[in-house]
């Protein structure tokens, strides 16, 4: 019995008295069981926390029932887990069939963005594209609920790489440290013969608040 009482995985209770083993056993469980219990069944639980569920051992020693209780944690119920379509322009939804963005719990899946303005119109500089994809990607994340600084990965779509140098300078422009992935993608074309740079992005919301970086062996120069 000591052993079992000096076990944190074991809890051993009874009521004392002449009774019988088997009254002794009944009182001995109810004893252990929070109200509103029952053996086998989940424990009441806050909301996010952990989740508890008695076990019922056979009993060991006379007039006494071992119980164990098993913990398990509970999802988070204060994260939104549904699928959410961000849509600006309902031409391109209804039309293309896609969202600008799609939000599913904290994360952001943002579709490419072009270098098209305001008036519609696709500047023949390279790097106004560039500066206007982020303008737009800026703009889709906050209306997500996300900032820039949420990005954890970026990816980019070039139709001349050797316009990538210049596309680094815009990219920090609006990228600081500690940066996400980035991947760079040369292709032969995109949606119109005038665009040369599309941006898309996956952002978690609220990453942005804490970063930090970590130097796997690598040396800074």
């Amino acid at each position: 019995m000591d052993g079992h009482a000096n076990n944190p995985l074991w809890t051993i209770r009874a009521r004392p008295g002449g009774r019988s083993a088997s009254n002794r056993e009944a009182n001995s469980a109810q004893a252990l069981r929070p109200r509103g219990d029952r053996a086998g069944a989940p424990s009441r639980s806050t909301e996010g926390g952990p989740i508890s569920r008695i076990v019922t051992i056979p009993p060991s020693l006379p007039g006494f029932r071992v119980t164990r209780r098993v913990t398990r944690r509970a999802p988070r119920q204060n994260v939104r887990m549904e699928r959410e379509a961000i849509i600006r322009n309902t031409d391109t939804y209804d039309n293309w069939h896609f969202a600008e963005a799609t939000v599913v719990g904290r994360t952001i899946w943002i579709s490419a963005q072009r270098g098209v303005d305001e008036r519609d119109q696709i500047p023949r500089d390279p790097m106004i594209q560039a500066r206007i994809a982020f303008r737009h990607l800026e703009r889709i994340l906050h209306d997500s609920g996300g900032t820039l600084d949420d990005i954890v990965s970026l990816t980019s779509y070039h139709t001349d790489m050797a316009h990538l140098d210049a596309f680094r300078a815009i990219k920090d422009e609006f990228i600081r440290a500690p940066y996400p992935s980035w991947t760079f993608v040369g292709v032969s074309a995109l949606a119109s013969p005038e665009m040369v740079v599309e941006i898309s992005a996956i952002a978690v919301i609220g990453s942005g608040r804490r970063p930090t970086e970590r130097l796997l062996g690598a040396i800074r120069r």
